[in-house]
């Protein structure tokens, strides 16, 4: 098949689904889909990963990848972000960094909480956040060794400092049953963490909709996780989802704290929720938490707990002050 007929049968392949949708139980249902294409002998996912996010840039249903300006300059920093994760991963050049999650309404002698956050470490000795590295690493088929080390640093700091630790967990996560298994099996080795670990969801409108995952909570619950849905405000924000998911902290979006002191509807936002929340007896995390103003805000909405730079930068563990020192 040569390339322009290739093409054509793309062009028809996308006209045929976006005309007739699928049916399932002999329902209809509507599609939109986008390809991207790529030829050549190397790099062949790199490029028409490339291809597809032109395509959703610019709105078109296909794009062929070629060596247009920009979508070189575009492979070459997908390869060498290749090449840095897997000498991270060859060389042991990962480690975490900590955020605490601030009371609002201190009692005397609680452990301070903290969310475990993965950095990667280059070979100049820089800090890089995941923010660049967890795609590809899910590409790569990484992720889940990505995700058991920070499980596994989580419980070490936990028990160094004698205090809590927060984890974010997706769906993947869940999913993958030695990652669920490696769980499991450290809660199991240390039982004195019953209640002390929090598992943050990434919200996501279809986190409960398998049946692999309702199981997954449950146990979760039963062997002394708590449970967070993280980012709640932005997206798919559904109050009946949160009732039905049994969480224990529900925690803000920073999109809605961050201008909080200026912007009232985000307030009024921010105060429904809440107030929601603490009506199920479920405590509430502002995050973004940027400023003295912000804060105050935080606090007149009676909110539980605060995070963000104001308040406390992501920091390594050697950084951190004693385990009992409070603010």
């Amino acid at each position: 098949m040569t390339e322009e007929s290739f093409t054509q049968f793309c062009q028809n392949l996308l006209t045929n689904v976006h005309q007739e949708g699928i049916r399932i139980n002999n329902k209809p249902y509507t599609l939109a889909l986008r390809i991207g294409i790529a030829n050549g002998l190397s790099y062949l996912y790199n490029r028409a990963e490339i291809a597809i996010k032109e395509a959703r840039k610019e709105h078109k249903s296909l794009i062929i990848y070629d060596d247009r300006e920009g979508f070189k300059e575009r492979l070459q920093e997908d390869i060498q972000w290749n090449r840095t994760l897997r000498e991270a991963l060859t060389h042991n050049r990962f480690t975490i960094f900590m955020q605490e999650i601030v009371p609002l309404h201190v009692k005397t002698n609680t452990r301070k909480k903290y969310e475990i956050l993965i950095r990667l470490i280059d070979e100049t000795g820089r800090i890089i956040s995941p923010f660049h590295f967890i795609d590809l690493a899910k590409r790569m088929h990484l992720y889940a060794q990505l995700t058991q080390f920070v499980l596994n640093e989580s419980i070490r700091v936990a028990l160094e400092l004698d205090c809590d630790i927060s984890i974010n967990i997706t769906k993947e996560d869940i999913l993958n049953h030695e990652t669920t298994m490696h769980l499991f099996n450290l809660l199991h080795q240390h039982p004195n963490l019953k209640e002390r670990i929090t598992l943050e969801l990434v919200e996501s409108e279809s986190i409960e909709d398998s049946q692999d995952v309702r199981l997954f909570l449950q146990k979760a619950h039963a062997n002394g996780c708590l449970l967070a849905i993280d980012d709640f405000g932005s997206g798919y924000s559904n109050f009946e989802y949160l009732m039905r998911l049994s969480v224990n902290f529900i925690k803000i979006d920073g999109s809605l704290i961050k201008n909080i002191d200026k912007d009232s509807n985000a307030y009024e936002t921010v105060k429904t929720i809440t107030n929601f929340a603490k009506n199920l007896n479920i405590q509430v995390v502002a995050e973004f938490v940027h400023s003295k103003e912000v804060l105050q805000k935080v606090q007149e909405l009676n909110i539980d707990f605060a995070q963000g730079f104001y308040l406390h930068e992501p920091s390594p563990k050697n950084k951190l002050k004693h385990p009992h020192e409070r603010y």
